[in-house]
């Protein structure tokens, strides 16, 4: 049976990663943490009952990276990236040992990530979406810098008919904290490769742009379907393009680069 390193990157997640990681116990056979040098039990929790190797690595806002450390840290060839907010229920362990015995040329796999927003499963809207997650050392590596996860492959992979269960809400007070967090990164980001941006198409997504994708996830893509949990996950991704936009605005002026006719 082919060895796996479980890689899961944290900061002050003390409330949640006794869960996490129990989800993963029979599949690892070792658990990498790379602590963004959190001030809670974090490390300590992951060392002490889960026999965790514990790396405290400063992030600097770099997701990829600190994905792309936990895995050059690994003892095995196949890596299982998590976040502390995630669970592999038992029949997604019992489909990656089985996936692994079979893999062939595959050099990684990929799991439909089911989001949950207070308890309820959010199946709609668009938030239900496949998310690479396993993958061969030599095989793959996190673009860096990311905003978001983007595993670059030399070679095939494959959806795996097994779920991964992600809680990243659990009050309205998170979902802004995390909406800032990604919309300095994101803004960031963009205007890096920006001489200038306009005023106007800060104008157009703060408003045209935010109606069309309200539509879009909770008309066009059923976003309706989970009652009033679609509606308040429809509208948290809406505020969360909105704060980047803004973000990009405060950058935009704050950095010269804000004009008033097209973009560049």
């Amino acid at each position: 049976m082919k060895k796996i390193s479980v890689v899961i990157i944290t900061r002050n997640e003390s409330a949640r990663l006794r869960q996490a990681l129990a989800s993963v116990c029979a599949l690892a056979d070792e658990i990498i943490v790379v602590d963004d040098f959190s001030d809670d039990d974090t490390c300590l929790i992951a060392q002490k009952e889960f026999g965790a190797r514990t790396f405290v690595h400063r992030s600097e806002r770099n997701l990829a990276g600190q994905r792309n450390f936990g895995a050059d840290q690994a003892a095995y060839d196949w890596i299982l990236q998590m976040d502390a907010d995630e669970i592999f229920p038992p029949a997604t362990v019992a489909a990656i040992h089985q996936a692994l015995e079979e893999a062939g040329d595959i050099v990684a796999f990929s799991f439909m990530r089911l989001n949950h927003l207070a308890g309820c499963p959010v199946r709609h809207a668009g938030a239900y979406q496949s998310l690479l997650r396993l993958y061969r050392r030599d095989k793959a590596r996190y673009r860096e810098p990311d905003v978001h996860d983007h595993l670059e492959l030399q070679g095939g992979a494959r959806l795996l008919a097994a779920e991964i269960h992600h809680f990243p809400f659990s009050t309205g007070s998170q979902m802004i904290e995390r909406a800032l967090f990604y919309g300095e990164k994101e803004s960031a980001l963009f205007l890096a490769g920006r001489s200038a941006v306009s005023a106007r198409e800060i104008h157009d997504q703060l408003v045209w742009k935010a109606l069309k994708s309200f539509w879009k996830m909770y008309i066009k893509k059923r976003g309706y379907k989970d009652g009033l949990h679609g509606l308040v996950w429809c509208l948290c991704m809406v505020i969360g393009s909105q704060i980047r936009w803004i973000k990009i605005w405060e950058k935009a002026r704050s950095e010269g680069k804000l004009v008033s006719g097209a973009s560049i």
